[in-house]
């Protein structure tokens, strides 16, 4: 019976080790997936801004605010070489129309093609060369709040707003030989990651341009965020464009983020990734292959000195909150 008994005690035993040891194992694996699993570049809560706009991820660098409260007003006026913010030399604004720091924490921008560059200071659009210190953009999370007041399209239907990264028109030291020289101004060389959401239908997507007016790939995503209708008017909402290279700097990986309601609760509508098989079809017979540095499926993993904010048939569009921030590469 004494025997019987000492077996039943040692099977309890060994059954309860067995069981704390599977537990302690079972923990130590869901600990150890939650860090490993999600595969992104922030292991912390995402953190407020400036602005108190949450940032998705961390800064790891560099970083800019935009500068547009509790000041006088000032207008910009647009043009090749653009207009810089007296106050703000990072800020500057291209295209046919122009833009106008309000004073109050926005910006408004009017005419066909306005652009707002977050730039270096030292890099020159006219020129489109940089210095040999300029600083450049390269994983960066660009968030920005729109409010459009009225548009006036009236034929075209891909006009709309849009955040550019990694946009690159320029020469320098700092840059890959990419077939430019400081006169080829007008020969539309430039290129960039882009995110866009169209006036009509609301369209939004990611696309990249390998030359500016003659190569860019078919746009991802193509959603309406809103649900269904036009872009609305006279309502903020935000957008997010994250631009962030990984494998080794070889890949890059964009998300798009949309907060609806322009209450600072942001939800990822587009994830893609280009790993060199995202090609740019071409455009009226227009192609850049005689730029052996530029085939149609070029990977963007350089920084350039310029982001940037199109309004295209703006009347006007107004911005507030926007920033370019640095962070980190992905694995």
């Amino acid at each position: 019976m004494i025997l019987k008994n000492k077996t039943v005690i040692l099977i309890t035993v060994v059954g309860l080790a067995i069981v704390v040891g599977l537990t302690i194992i079972l923990v130590m694996y869901a600990n150890t997936n939650s860090l490993v699993a999600p595969k992104t570049n922030s292991l912390v809560a995402p953190k407020a801004g400036k602005f108190g706009i949450t940032e998705i991820y961390p800064s790891a660098g560099r970083e800019w605010y935009a500068n547009w409260d509790n000041r006088s007003p000032v207008e910009l006026p647009g043009g090749g070489g653009g207009s810089r913010d007296p106050q703000d030399p990072e800020t500057l604004v291209t295209g046919i129309g122009r833009g106008t720091v309000m004073g109050d924490g926005r910006f408004k921008l009017e005419g066909d093609a306005s652009r707002l560059h977050i730039i270096d200071k030292d890099a020159s659009r006219e020129l489109k060369t940089v210095g040999n210190s300029v600083s450049l953009w390269k994983n960066t999370e660009v968030t920005a709040y729109f409010f459009v007041e009225h548009q006036n399209q009236t034929i075209d239907e891909d006009k709309g707003i849009g955040i550019e990264a990694r946009l690159g028109d320029y020469v320098g030291n700092y840059l890959p030989d990419m077939c430019q020289t400081p006169e080829s101004e007008g020969d539309a060389l430039g290129y960039s990651y882009n995110t866009f959401m169209r006036y009509n239908g609301s369209r939004t997507g990611v696309q990249k341009e390998i030359k500016d007016e003659g190569m860019y790939t078919d746009g991802v995503g193509d959603i309406n965020p809103f649900g269904s209708g036009d872009m609305p008017l006279h309502k903020w909402f935000g957008l997010k464009l994250v631009t962030v290279n990984y494998n080794d700097d070889k890949n890059v990986k964009l998300e798009v983020w949309f907060d609806e309601e322009g209450n600072n609760h942001w939800r990822k509508i587009i994830e893609f990734r280009d790993d060199g098989h995202w090609r740019a079809g071409d455009q009226d017979g227009e192609n850049a292959n005689n730029c052996l540095q530029r085939p149609d499926n070029m990977v963007i993993t350089w920084g350039t000195p310029d982001v940037r904010i199109r309004a295209d048939f703006a009347d006007p569009v107004y911005l507030k909150n926007v920033s370019v921030r640095e962070i980190r590469q992905l694995t």
